[in-house]
């Protein structure tokens, strides 16, 4: 029986097998001299090196898992962190809660993932001392729906201690698909706390029909923004706003919310509130809160 057969030529520079060896493998050396080779022979060997590719990629797996979850070891980092909040852990709470998440690496391996703006680095720079983290901070390239680049800085703390503990102020896995409410804030810090929401998710600019007038805008999910709100209600006296629906974010494609204060007064009250006598922040948004006060 003929066995149907390929070009060895083509065959040998897929496998990167010189072609004098291959003569070797034919079971008929007429084939070798037609310049064929047997297409079962071929799909043998195919065969074996995707089992070989596959088995590599497990193997760089099990070592990239291995790697996740000793990292802990590797980089020290303050595990108390969060056991009894004080305003620059609340802040860090706050930031977490918009702009990280708490995740599996590997096999019982739980950390902490804060990504932020490459222009924001200084942010997950601040994070790191406070915490006393020696991760480090890497920047990727993220490309958007809309196929523009950008550069993202990224800071993984492995640590299931430090997991355990933001889940006791409401911080679940997966939170972007969920919509929890912060629990346990402290009175004292919860403005350090709001402040770390509005430097992940938030912005402060001015009106774009009237450049003399200043907003701010928190954008998030629907209980958290009610939340932030009650407590300007409720400590500083500012008028209940309305939340609008968002398009999903291009990271987690999940629903969000928009909240906007724009009355001049609430903004002079809240931007005061949230900076006063604070020494962690991110430093454009501490320029726009001078710039607000400078105009008051």
């Amino acid at each position: 029986m003929i066995e149907e057969t390929v070009d060895i030529r083509r065959f040998s520079q897929e496998t990167g097998i010189p072609v004098p060896a291959l003569g070797s493998m034919c079971k008929d050396g007429t084939l070798h001299c037609q310049g064929m080779i047997s297409k079962r022979m071929h799909r043998r060997f195919l065969m074996s090196q995707k089992e070989q590719a596959l088995k590599g990629y497990e193997v760089r797996n099990k070592q990239w898992k291995m790697q996740m979850s000793t990292d802990k070891r590797q980089y020290s980092v303050n595990e108390s962190f969060f056991d009894q909040l004080n305003a620059d852990s609340a802040y860090v709470l706050g930031y977490i809660w918009t702009d990280g998440c708490i995740k599996r690496f590997g096999k019982g391996s739980w950390g902490i993932l804060l990504e932020c703006s490459s222009k924001d680095k200084e942010m997950l720079e601040n994070i790191k001392r406070v915490m006393k983290a020696e991760n480090p901070i890497r920047i990727r390239n993220r490309i958007l729906p809309s196929g523009k680049k950008i550069e993202v800085a990224k800071l993984c703390i492995y640590s299931r201690k430090l997991v355990d503990a933001l889940k006791r102020y409401g911080i679940i896995e997966r939170k972007s698909k969920a919509d929890p409410v912060p629990v346990g804030i402290p009175d004292e810090f919860v403005f350090d706390f709001i402040r770390g929401i509005l430097d992940g998710d938030g912005s402060v600019g001015t009106a774009s029909k009237n450049p003399q007038l200043f907003r701010i805008t928190f954008t998030g999910k629907a209980n958290l923004l009610k939340w932030v709100d009650k407590v300007f209600v409720d400590k500083l006296g500012t008028k209940p706003r309305v939340l609008y629906r968002s398009c999903p974010t291009f990271l987690t494609r999940s629903e969000c919310w928009v909240m906007v204060y724009s009355r001049q007064g609430d903004i002079h009250k809240i931007m005061s509130a949230l900076h006063d006598k604070c020494h962690l922040f991110l430093t454009r948004k501490r320029i726009e809160n001078c710039v607000i006060s400078n105009a008051a």
